[in-house]
């Protein structure tokens, strides 16, 4: 759940500690020590993170205990971190029983060998020692300096134990005496799961991520992003109350014009245009747009959304409702509920991120769904302008990865001219109109630019002649004319569909290229329409779902960023490829290349990934 961060892979043994940590999550925070400098620093990785140890050894006998330091771990004064520091600190928690004193009463003395070695002594054997300095929550070298080793013991840390069961999980508890009342943790509180031989169920499913070849995606990207997440829901973000209010006045006025103009267009005064049935005999019955009109299982004349849309700017009626409809559903969906979901104490609105529910991967959000707010047309871009900084010291920072998803289409495709267009900073869509309609780029115009442009999005999602005419609003021949030119254009991204959906019929899924599946049931379905939504999902599932990993990956590294230089700018929103910063303006600077850096290097393909940032006093000025 939210209120916890799991963090799954901690198996105990005797006197040994196997941990799969991933960098930045909670566990790392407590046993590793990226933030808070706790006692253990290799990671799975097997590279050195900036902990106080780097390594340790036990005796056969268990009465010695050797940690060997890592030579760059300093104090945030700059001094040099020494093993008498922490000789002295290990007695302290020793002698002021910051433990209990039953479970270190073994430990008979901590001394330094030498400027990177300590050297721990026990009376008996006690195979909880090294549980006890790692996990609870182990030595604490604030990098804020909120504890001076030389003068306070810095055993009581961020977190105590607040349960612990050895066959399964540990809860661990913010120390209030840690924080104080000027900063609260993200998180209140950590479970910690163990991995035991009792625990079947965990140990059933790491052989078959391992299997699966799923091991980097979880560990590295699934993983980590729980905790930012969870970040990103407890920071919120603010909206203007009273700009959406004044807006809803607004819509409401247009609501009103809009159903006095459809009963004027119907010559119906008393017409519900909230009945499907009274709509659909008015428009069919009454005003016979269509010859052979859908009709419902129940037998009424079908006026969906889909349905309507076919008859668009044909009938002047249809447009009508179409936007009143529109109008209808922003009110209800957001200016009118937004302000409902503001949450009294934080004065913010905390969506839900949904990390593992769509098929491609994509995160998406709930109480409020924030991934469909309208940006295109007019009427959805004052809610964007209501979402604002937490207060006057900060500003939105809205960071967009440039034609990602065409970026993935030329590496898988491989196919060189599309390499090409993306390599000299061409306009792609201009470029690809080039290629089109036979001309010299400057010569395209803004119509042939718009044709390209549906067309270099529709391929990726599979579109058919006729919904490329539907969309254009061109003939089904020039449609198909189109498609034609644009694959004799990019052979291989022809070459690169038909293989990938002939793969998915050997294997039954799709991967994207960090090895996430989508399993496709109906690729060599009988059904027809079936089998074309299966076959259209295999050519565009890797695609968006490599995008959504890639944004994973840099909202992870922004993450580790932030933490590990201090950073107080919070992410508050990521939406498709947008990933949003509420930004002190003192940090500003820092912010943007922290971000553009994080999101341009998440992944290396064959096309440079480029990420576009804006800086607004809202949403709508950042994006």
């Amino acid at each position: 759940s939210r209120s916890d961060t799991v963090a799954v892979g901690l198996k105990l043994a005797p006197v040994n500690l196997d941990i799969r940590h991933q960098s930045g999550s909670a566990l790392e925070q407590i046993l590793i020590g990226n933030v808070y400098e706790g006692l253990v620093s290799r990671g799975s990785d097997n590279k050195v993170h900036p902990g106080l140890a780097k390594s340790w050894e036990i005796s056969k006998d268990g009465l010695t205990y050797t940690f060997h330091l890592n030579e760059k771990m300093n104090f945030s004064n700059g001094d040099k971190l020494d093993a008498d520091d922490v000789a002295w600190s290990i007695n302290q928690l020793k002698e002021k029983q910051y433990y209990n004193a039953n479970q270190v009463a073994s430990l008979d003395k901590a001394e330094a060998v030498d400027a990177n070695t300590v050297k721990l002594t026990l009376s008996t054997p006690d195979s909880n020692l090294l549980w006890y300095l790692t996990g609870r929550p182990g030595l604490v070298f604030d990098k804020n300096a909120k504890y001076n080793a030389k003068t306070e013991a810095v055993g009581s840390g961020p977190y105590t134990v607040e349960s612990f069961d050895s066959a399964s999980k540990m809860v661990l508890k913010a120390n209030a005496k840690y924080w104080g009342t000027a900063h609260k943790p993200a998180t209140q509180n950590v479970v910690i799961r163990f991995l035991t031989d009792d625990n079947a169920a965990v140990n059933a499913l790491l052989p078959q991520i391992e299997e699966a070849g799923l091991h980097d995606l979880y560990f590295d990207i699934e993983e980590p992003m729980i905790e930012v997440l969870a970040d990103v829901e407890m920071a919120g973000v603010r909206i203007d109350c009273d700009a959406l209010a004044h807006y809803a006045v607004e819509l409401n006025r247009r609501m009103a014009q809009l159903e006095a103009d459809i009963r004027s267009e119907a010559g119906e005064a008393s017409l519900n245009i909230n009945s499907t049935r009274q709509l659909g005999e008015v428009l069919f019955a009454k005003m016979c747009i269509a010859e052979k009109p859908k009709m419902t299982r129940t037998k009424q004349f079908s006026t969906d959304e889909e349905y309507l849309q076919t008859f668009a700017h044909k009938h002047r009626i249809i447009d009508l409702i179409l936007e009143y409809r529109g109008v209808k559903k922003l009110l209800s969906t957001y200016v009118e509920a937004l302000p409902q979901l503001v949450n009294r104490r934080t004065g913010r609105i905390h969506t839900s991120f949904n990390q593992a529910v769509t098929a491609t991967g994509r995160l998406s959000s709930t109480n409020p769904n924030l991934q469909n707010i309208p940006i295109r047309d007019e009427l959805g871009k004052p809610i964007r302008r209501a979402f604002i900084p937490s207060d006057d010291d900060h500003v939105l920072l809205s960071a967009d990865y440039s034609q990602v998803e065409l970026r993935l289409m030329a590496h898988l495709s491989g196919d060189e001219a599309l390499i090409a267009a993306f390599e000299h900073g061409e306009d792609i869509h201009a470029a690809t109109a080039a290629r089109l309609f036979g001309k010299p780029i400057d010569a395209v115009t803004g119509d042939e630019r718009r044709k390209a442009k549906t067309a270099n999005f529709g391929i990726i999602y599979g579109i058919s002649a006729f919904g490329l005419s539907q969309r254009l609003e061109i003939p089904r021949k020039e449609a198909k004319e189109i498609i034609d030119g644009y694959f004799a254009s990019y052979p291989k991204v022809k070459e690169y569909m038909e293989h990938v959906v002939e793969r998915a019929r050997e294997v039954g899924y799709v991967t994207t290229i960090f090895g996430r599946r989508r399993y496709l049931n109906d690729i060599a379905s009988r059904n027809a329409v079936a089998r074309g939504l299966a076959e259209r999902n295999a050519v565009n599932a890797p695609i968006q779902g490599s995008a959504a990993d890639i944004m994973k990956i840099a909202m992870v590294h922004i993450a580790e960023a932030f933490r590990r230089e201090g950073i107080r700018s919070q992410m508050i929103l990521q939406v498709h490829d947008e990933v949003v910063i509420d930004t002190l303006r003192s940090e500003l600077d820092r912010v943007r290349e922290i971000v553009t850096e994080a999101m341009e290097q998440a992944a290396h393909l064959k096309v440079k990934l480029i990420a576009e940032c804006g800086v607004g006093e809202n949403w709508l000025d950042a994006h």
